[in-house]
């Protein structure tokens, strides 16, 4: 189960498709339009790093922190699983469609000094 989830004044948003797990915890619950996934398998969350809500015209007001894969570099937000083309979270402003953006991962170089 996905326990990842933001407030809202007093409604719950959880990832689109989890609304009926949560609906029976007596919060108002809404599914956020905002998606960031870790784009890797096996990770946490079902992939979720982090959920946000935004009204159409609106900009982030909360930039999550960068995420953390061992052995891997983050290398920002990108409109597909590919990662070709790069989100700026400090300029994207809402549209009418929900958004999902997908981490980009390089390999870190190990240690050649052995």
């Amino acid at each position: 189960m996905i326990v990842l989830y933001i407030y809202h004044h007093i409604s719950k948003f959880v990832p689109k498709g989890y609304k009926e797990i949560y609906y029976e915890s007596g919060f108002l619950v809404n599914e956020a339009d905002i998606s960031f996934m870790n784009n890797y398998d096996n990770t946490v969350n079902g992939g979720f790093h982090w959920i946000d809500d935004l009204d159409e015209g609106e900009n982030f007001k909360t930039i999550p922190s960068n995420p953390e894969r061992e052995g891997y570099t983050f290398g920002g937000w990108y409109y597909e699983p590919e990662c070709v083309d790069q989100c700026d979270l400090t300029t994207y402003i809402k549209g009418e469609d929900d958004l999902i953006l997908y981490a980009k991962w390089t390999e870190s170089e190990g240690d050649n000094n052995l």
